[in-house]
């Protein structure tokens, strides 16, 4: 009986560090998309696991919808191409409250890259 406690105990401690999970803020985001290289500003906000925010990077600003479920996040946001609409989605892992990364998929084009996030410096 007592392993059983100590099991539900271990449980709730990690949904609880799980949920504290929070990358509330701005944050300066690398991407590198089929051969391309850019940079963005992206400031989140985040209420429970819903995430919403603004992206500013050269092609202007983006909305931002998004969640994040443990250390686990995803965003994405409209953007365009050429006149092509595009939707990049964004996954990634948190390894720590100033930084994460993860891959980015660029819908419907099939492209996909890497992108990298830290914190910014207040």
């Amino acid at each position: 009986m007592k392993h059983l406690a100590w099991l539900f105990l271990c449980a709730v401690a990690v949904s609880a560090v799980a949920a504290d999970t929070s990358i509330a803020g701005k944050w300066n985001v690398s991407t590198s998309i089929a051969g391309n290289d850019g940079t963005m500003v992206c400031t989140f906000t985040q209420k429970e696991a819903a995430l919403t925010g603004i992206c500013t990077g050269d092609d202007g600003n983006h909305a931002v919808t998004g969640k994040v479920d443990g250390n686990k996040v995803t965003w994405q946001y409209k953007s365009e191409y050429n006149g092509q609409p595009l939707t990049l989605v964004f996954s990634g892992a948190v390894n720590s409250d100033s930084q994460f990364d993860g891959t980015v998929e660029v819908d419907p084009m099939g492209v996909s890259g890497d992108f990298s996030a830290k914190r910014a410096k207040p």
